[in-house]
């Protein structure tokens, strides 16, 4: 499974921790430099926003740092779409990472099916106690520091939240 790490180029000390965390669980990764919208002007910012669809759905004004991330997300779907890669581990530079990432991935692996849209969140942040195996349904499309996608997904994503409705 390909495994793609997006990060800032400005913050090498991430990528350096995240490299190492990587490295210690024996799992090879592609860098993705980061999109750092903050830099955009508001107009460029408002290309990327459908902002009443936003308003709606969030309740509030977007943040450039939302834009960026979605964005840099985006890089990898149209990536997926583009090389036909079935299947991919997407992580942010600030993941903390367990001992038995590649062996979720090897299990993860076996239970997807490339032809529905998955998306499996591999961060817990319900506090429970998991086996780091379980599989718990969610109705939140936050926490995208750690995740596994399908490429049935990525379309998807691109083609219902391009331009963005929600965050990433």
């Amino acid at each position: 499974m390909n495994v793609f790490l997006i990060n800032l180029d400005k913050d090498a000390d991430r990528l350096a921790a995240a490299t190492k965390q990587l490295s210690d669980y024996g799992v090879s990764f592609e860098w993705i430099p980061a999109v750092l919208a903050k830099e955009f002007t508001k107009e460029k910012q408002r290309s990327f926003i459908n902002g009443w669809r936003w308003w709606l759905a969030v309740g509030r004004a977007w943040r450039p740092g939302e834009i960026g991330c979605a964005l840099s997300h985006f890089k990898i779907y149209r990536r997926m779409v583009e090389e036909d890669i079935p299947c991919a581990c997407v992580l942010e530079d600030d993941v903390l990472l367990s001992g038995n990432l590649r062996e979720r991935l090897d299990r993860l692996e076996d239970f997807i099916d490339p032809k529905l849209p998955q998306v499996i969140l591999l961060s817990c942040h319900h506090g429970k106690k998991m086996d780091g195996f379980e599989i718990v349904a969610t109705d939140t499309d936050m926490f995208t520091e750690a995740y596994v996608i399908t490429r049935t997904a990525a379309i998807a994503l691109l083609k219902e939240n391009v331009p963005l409705k929600t965050p990433c």
